[in-house]
């Protein structure tokens, strides 16, 4: 079979660079051969074999940076095995114009598609930031920026019962990176954990429960050889990840401690009690605990609300004996594991060292 000429070829493509300073490329060549692929036995190899067709390694016709590193051949559908299409991508490593020996491996280029956003979250306000107001009228904060030490209490030093809430923002990185190799059980076991230790990802050091992995997809990219056959030497993953980084403690829940029991120190022996007020007099003070005579008595009644407990779960009290404020619960709902084997970028700049990445 030959090829017709190129007068009946099809040329589509499109060059763009990274945000690390990298290329990538893609062309798109559609051609119609002169006979049918049932009559004369036209197959991807005969389309591989055309001079017409980029080889894995070629140079892009418009920019000699850009090296080929996918090549694609399709048969069209109902164009009687005449119309084909041929798919190539090319990527590129360089500094300072020099191209990098990256271009062989593409598994070792720099991640790319790289974007960062923020995404709001409503919740409670339990702490403010420190401001102080010089003479002058100007603020200055003493807090850190992710770390406000201000707990939100009434004039009398207790938490209001229903705190406002506030909008803060997480950010979330979308980026993608390629891999030697991917092991498609880390789809289920990696998406939607978050980070057991502190780990670096574009430039982000991420302390550990602050990130999660929203999403992550893999799509192995198959490099033929000039025959048409897969070469498994070639052959690499493009690895799709959205992280999300907490602001705040978004990725776990704290909850103040209310209820209508209480653990009573009963002979050295914690026991769960329901939670009672006295019915005092004119001059006593209402006091809460559990004392079976004064329930038996009548002169105790249980709660209306859900009364403040400390760790212990015993009743929260202040310095002067009285009812003090609730302490907090946190409940890890996010499963933490080591995201060491999934190899994520720590950098994306383009003069960044390069060595680690999937060797």
């Amino acid at each position: 079979m030959a090829v017709v000429p190129t007068n009946n070829v099809e040329y589509y493509g499109t060059i763009a660079q990274n945000q690390d300073g990298t290329l990538r490329g893609t062309r798109t060549i559609i051609l119609w051969t002169d006979f049918p692929t049932k009559a004369f036995e036209t197959d991807e190899t005969t389309i591989y074999n055309s001079p017409i067709c980029p080889k894995w390694g070629s140079s892009h016709p418009e920019d000699e940076r850009l090296i080929c590193i996918s090549v694609n051949v399709e048969p069209e559908d109902g164009a009687d095995g005449r119309k084909w299409t041929i798919q190539a991508e090319y990527a590129t490593s360089f500094v300072d114009g020099v191209i990098s020996d990256n271009t062989s491996k593409p598994w070792q280029l720099p991640p790319y598609d790289i974007s960062v956003s923020p995404v709001p979250y409503e919740v409670v306000l339990s702490k403010a930031y420190n401001v102080v107001i010089d003479e002058a009228g100007l603020l200055s904060v003493t807090d850190n920026q992710y770390a406000p030490s201000t707990f939100v209490k009434n004039s009398a030093g207790d938490l209001y019962l229903n705190p406002p809430t506030v909008t803060v923002y997480n950010t979330v990185l979308r980026f993608s990176y390629n891999r030697r190799d991917f092991e498609l059980s880390w789809v289920p076991e990696y998406c939607g954990t978050v980070n057991a230790e502190a780990v670096v990802v574009l430039d982000f050091l991420i302390s550990p429960y602050k990130g999660r992995l929203n999403n992550i997809q893999a799509s192995r990219v198959d490099v033929n050889d000039v025959r048409g056959v897969r070469d498994l030497s070639k052959t690499y993953w493009r690895v799709d990840v959205e992280l999300e980084i907490a602001s705040g403690k978004e990725h776990w829940v704290e909850l103040d401690n209310y209820g209508f029991n209480f653990m009573q120190d009963v002979d050295g022996t914690f026991t769960k009690r329901p939670i009672h007020r006295t019915l005092p007099s004119e001059d006593e003070l209402t006091e809460y605990g559990y004392k079976p005579d004064e329930v038996s008595a009548g002169t105790a009644e249980k709660v209306p609300d859900p009364m403040p407990l400390d760790f212990l779960g015993q009743i929260a009290s202040d310095s002067g004996g009285g009812v003090g404020n609730p302490d907090s619960e946190t409940f890890y709902s996010l499963y933490p594991i080591s995201w060491g084997i999934l190899q994520l970028p720590e950098v994306y700049r383009s003069d960044s060292n390069l060595e680690g990445y999937n060797q």
